[in-house]
């Protein structure tokens, strides 16, 4: 009898998991006061509307927004 680990129908790739865990999100955050400056933020396993609401906690005078990385299927 064969074991779950050998069993090839089990396996996920990453970008399957990154599907299925929330995936990584990029999340832009601009400062448009006199001093300026941006900077993005990564959230992995994390959906779109969960990075930006805790990416707006972190900087409540920023404008955040966010997107989902698209990976590449192996």
């Amino acid at each position: 009898m064969k074991n779950l680990n050998s069993f090839e129908a089990f396996r996920l790739g990453k970008s399957q998991m990154a599907k299925l865990s929330g995936g990584t999100v990029i999340c832009d955050v601009v400062y448009n006061d006199n001093l300026g400056g941006s900077f993005p933020m990564v959230f992995n396993q994390a959906n779109k509307e969960q990075a930006k609401k805790v990416a707006q906690a972190q900087h409540p005078d920023a404008q955040v927004s966010c997107w989902v990385l698209d990976e590449t299927p192996e």
